[in-house]
């Protein structure tokens, strides 16, 4: 345990936020807020998800990065193997909302709800009486890629719905899950064949971009969904669009390939260098699977969680390693 704790947090927040964090945090803990950093900064721990080196030569005293949210950017993941010697953190406070949007994702995809919601606001009833490209997801396989925190709260919502869940992990160690079949990753081209829906929650790396490619696409059934909910690159984009636009598979996507750089940008950028946006069997959403009114609250508590384990000398749940990317 450490006398005290000197923490900046490179984003802005309202006073609110900032009230609400200070009360729930030891009061050893100072905290600094603001994307300016004093003329002589002497932080232990720097909460931010966008910075540069500069930030991290600031302050001799930077022994941890802490970032607000369960993914490992790839540019800050580069930049801090340079920096063995400073420990990285992240939050996993967002997995129930993010794997309730993958849910969302599939109850849409399955349904055909946007096509029908979009035809139904022109008065046309006629997808009442044509047949029906729904899936019933009750009885079907999900495969999870990723068993991690968003990952297990996926495959509890799909047990509930009936569903046969199995799912890849890394290390394979512990007790058995009581409604999972837990396969090493290695197994994948065995499971994809069995799987009407694919969740996939695993983080980018250098192994896992192009993790679904062309030839591992093709071992999915016809009508399967893919729900993307991790990061773009995972599944080749090409491949991916070539499949949805034959109309074989259908998906869910929430993450992407292209991102506005700009304020400006963000009213005309396409998510996609292919035309996903044209295709009724693709539901679209601009990478907010963890956005709810709740998120300010549930990410304060789990970084003031975070920070408070850091004063006592524990070691906190979600420590990362740049060389792994994750």
């Amino acid at each position: 345990m450490t006398d005290r704790l000197s923490v900046h947090f490179l984003e802005d927040h309202d006073d609110r936020y900032v009230a609400v964090l200070c009360a729930r945090l030891n009061p050893a803990i100072k905290l600094t807020v603001g994307a300016d950093l004093d003329a002589s900064p002497d932080f232990h721990i720097l909460v931010g998800g966008r910075f540069d080196e500069s930030h991290l030569t600031a302050s001799p005293n930077l022994r941890t990065v802490i970032i607000p949210w369960a993914g490992f950017p790839v540019k800050l993941r580069d930049l801090m193997k340079a920096y063995p010697h400073i420990t990285v953190q992240t939050l996993h406070y967002n997995y129930i909302v993010v794997a309730e949007s993958a849910v969302a994702l599939m109850l849409a995809v399955s349904r055909r709800i946007i096509p029908a919601d979009r035809a139904l606001r022109q008065g046309n009833w006629n997808p009442r009486y044509e047949d029906s490209p729904a899936v019933m997801l009750h009885g079907k396989t999900a495969l999870i890629v990723g068993f991690g925190s968003i990952g297990r709260h996926i495959a509890t919502i799909c047990h509930a719905f009936g569903m046969h869940v199995i799912a890849t992990r890394r290390h394979l160690g512990g007790e058995p899950h009581p409604f999972v079949e837990l396969h090493p990753s290695e197994q994948l081209n065995d499971l994809l064949p069995r799987a009407h829906v694919v969740h996939i929650c695993t983080p980018l790396t250098s192994e896992t971009e192009n993790l679904l490619d062309r030839d591992r696409l093709a071992l999915l059934p016809d009508h399967a969904i893919i729900i993307n909910v991790a990061r773009g690159p995972v599944i080749n984009e090409e491949a991916l669009y070539r499949e949805v636009k034959s109309g074989r598979l259908s998906a869910g996507i929430d993450v992407w390939y292209t991102y506005p750089q700009t304020e400006a940008e963000r009213h005309h950028t396409l998510p996609s260098r292919f035309p996903f946006h044209e295709l009724d069997n693709v539901v679209l959403t601009p990478h907010f699977a963890s956005n709810s009114r709740e998120s300010d609250d549930t990410q304060i508590e789990a970084l003031a969680d975070t920070l408070n384990e850091i004063l006592d000398g524990d070691e906190p749940a979600h420590r990362v390693d740049p060389q792994r990317g994750y």
